[in-house]
C-alpha cells in the first residue's frame, strides 16, 4: 500500500473515530430520576431531576436549596455560583448524588 492511500485510510477512520464518539456523548447523557427513587448506592452518579425550589440559602457564593419533586425532597448543592431561582421555582438539576453527614445532596452542575 503506497503511502498515500495509508495517510488517508488512517484520517478517515481517525474521523469516523471522532464522530463515533461525538455520537455516544450526545446519546449518553446523566439519567432522568425522580428523588425518591436515590438511594446511597447512586452517590457518584450523576443525574436529572424537575423539581421546585422549596427553600434557598446562600453562603459566600454557595447555594443550598432544598427541592421536591413529588416523591421525596433532596438538597442541592451549587458552588460558587449565581442562581437566580427562589421558593417555589420549578427547575431542573443536573448534578452527581452525593453523601454528605449521612444524607443525600445532589452537587449541581447546572440549574434551570
Amino acid at each position: 500500500m503506497k503511502d498515500e492511500k495509508l495517510v488517508k485510510l488512517s484520517l478517515a477512520v481517525a474521523l469516523a473515530g471522532i464522530v463515533a464518539l461525538f455520537m455516544i456523548i450526545l446519546f449518553i447523557g446523566p439519567d432522568m430520576t425522580t428523588i425518591g427513587s436515590l438511594s446511597e448506592k447512586d452517590a457518584g452518579k450523576h443525574v436529572v431531576l424537575n423539581a421546585t425550589v422549596l427553600t434557598k440559602s446562600t453562603s459566600g457564593n454557595n447555594v443550598f436549596m432544598t427541592i421536591y419533586d413529588g416523591t421525596g425532597n433532596i438538597t442541592a448543592v451549587v458552588f460558587n455560583a449565581r442562581v437566580t431561582v427562589k421558593s417555589g421555582d420549578n427547575v431542573t438539576v443536573t448534578g452527581q448524588v452525593n453523601v454528605y453527614k449521612g444524607e443525600l445532596e445532589i452537587i449541581a452542575d447546572l440549574v434551570k
